[in-house]
């Protein structure tokens, strides 16, 4: 009922609508190189557990950490297109995100 609520105000008013979903905790692996446990990246599938969302979204983009940092302060996250019923999927974009001031900014862009 949720997402279709938001559909149904973004078609009337013409507007895009976010919503924003928190996943569990990633997937720890084995590496079968190194045998260390290393983070599984989350993919559209991990949102399952987020009611209709998967279905029912028209884009989903999975923001993920990378554990790299840019700069001090600026981590380097994964902008990943798992979802776009309209465009291309499986893009993914390096993006640095400035904490202080809340910024995300593409890289090389």
């Amino acid at each position: 009922e949720f997402m279709k609520g938001l559909k149904q105000i973004a078609a009337e008013q013409n507007i895009a609508v976010l919503a924003s979903a928190q996943l569990s905790r990633p997937q720890r692996l084995l590496s079968l190189k190194t045998g260390e446990a290393i983070e599984a990246r989350p993919v559209l599938s991990s949102l399952a557990e987020s009611g209709k969302l998967e279905q029912e979204a028209t884009v989903v983009v999975i923001i993920s950490k990378t554990g790299q940092m840019v700069m001090p302060e600026v981590p380097l996250v994964l902008f990943d297109v798992a979802k776009n019923r309209f465009g291309k999927n499986d893009i993914t974009l390096d993006i640095a995100f400035d904490k202080s001031i809340g910024l995300f900014k593409e890289l090389g862009g």
